[in-house]
């Protein structure tokens, strides 16, 4: 015997016209300079220091994270930990790990780390990329000048060794690059 039924995946509403208000017009006034997503979230960071987490009924929770502009923004996939990176005061670039879970009832995440991404001894560039490794045992940045940068040591906490390298044609790296250093014991 066959049987038929109709599936109904998808909700029908009309296309909006010129009359009618816009659903969501919670960005209206950002200017998003970079985003992530994970754990149920999306992470916006904007050209005002701002980072604003989206989630899946659309409310979105903003906090001032930097004083000028956020460059990276990335949410670690096992972890209620996210990476950030922007212009604090005097137009240092710091990078910040909130820890997200944390976060009931506060304006702002807990900060369980803040340092200065400067290379040690060069001349100052932004960081241009960056990878974590999930073990939260290693952070690699890429600079624009063609440095990259190792954090090895528990990221969270403020034990850890910066370890600078200098490669000339740094245009971006992956995870492979970084799988690559921890097996030369680096």
């Amino acid at each position: 015997m066959a049987y038929s039924r109709r599936l109904f995946f998808f909700d029908k509403i009309n296309a909006r016209d010129g009359q009618q208000k816009d659903l969501f017009s919670g960005f209206s006034d950002v200017q998003p300079t970079c985003t992530s997503s994970g754990r149920g979230f999306l992470w916006i960071g904007d050209a005002s220091g701002f980072i604003y987490r989206l989630d899946r009924g659309q409310q979105l929770n903003p906090f001032k994270a930097f004083t000028q502009a956020v460059r990276h923004v990335y949410q670690l996939k096992q972890q209620d930990l996210l990476l950030t990176i922007g212009v604090d005061e005097f137009n240092e670039e710091r990078m910040k790990i909130w820890n997200t879970a944390k976060w009931a009832n506060k304006p702002t995440p807990y900060c369980s780390r803040s340092t200065t991404t400067a290379v040690s001894g060069q001349t100052e560039s932004p960081v241009s990329c960056l990878c974590v490794d999930e073990t939260l045992q290693l952070i690699v940045f890429g600079h624009t000048n063609g440095h990259l940068q190792l954090l090895r040591g528990d990221i969270t906490r403020e034990r850890c060794v910066f370890v600078s390298f200098l490669f000339l044609l740094c245009t971006g790296f992956n995870y492979n690059i970084l799988m690559n250093l921890t097996q030369f014991g680096v």
